[in-house]
């Protein structure tokens, strides 16, 4: 079954469907993603440099899997053997990332939290082929 890519609303390119921004243009691709969440600070560090830290609220955790099929496989040996980046693995992350935020700012924003710090991002190889994406941090109020 075709994945069906979102057409930006700004610049009218097509997107991977997993995407919040568009590729091109950085357009938001999700207008219904309330203005709380796109508000909510994500950070790996424990504090935000000009903020107080007033209440922690507790982890959020969110994971993404996603299959390497073999096609990407190809293309990313292709890409290792004759030196340079592989733009399919690339974009492929790059899904994982924005979704694995979403999700965390989604459970973050349901408790009430205006940032999550100490947010860590783990990549782990499932099996061959599956590629998993873990990320955790500290909903928090400021």
């Amino acid at each position: 079954m075709a994945v069906e890519p979102i057409l930006c609303p700004k610049c009218r390119a097509n997107n991977h469907p997993g995407l919040t921004n568009c590729h091109e243009c950085k357009g938001d691709l999700r207008p219904g993603l309330s203005e709380e969440l796109k508000a909510i600070i994500v950070t790996t560090t424990p504090h935000i440099e000009g903020k107080k830290i007033t209440e922690y609220l507790g982890p959020v955790f969110a994971e993404h899997a996603c299959g390497i099929n073999m096609l990407k496989d190809f293309l990313t040996s292709v890409t290792d053997s004759l030196g340079g980046r592989s733009g399919t693995l690339q974009k492929t992350l790059k899904v994982m990332q924005e979704n694995v935020i979403r999700e965390m700012k989604e459970r973050a924003g349901a408790l009430g939290a205006q940032a999550i710090v100490g947010v860590d991002f783990d990549y782990l190889e499932y099996r061959e082929g599956m590629l998993i994406l873990v990320a955790n941090g500290t909903a928090v109020k400021i």
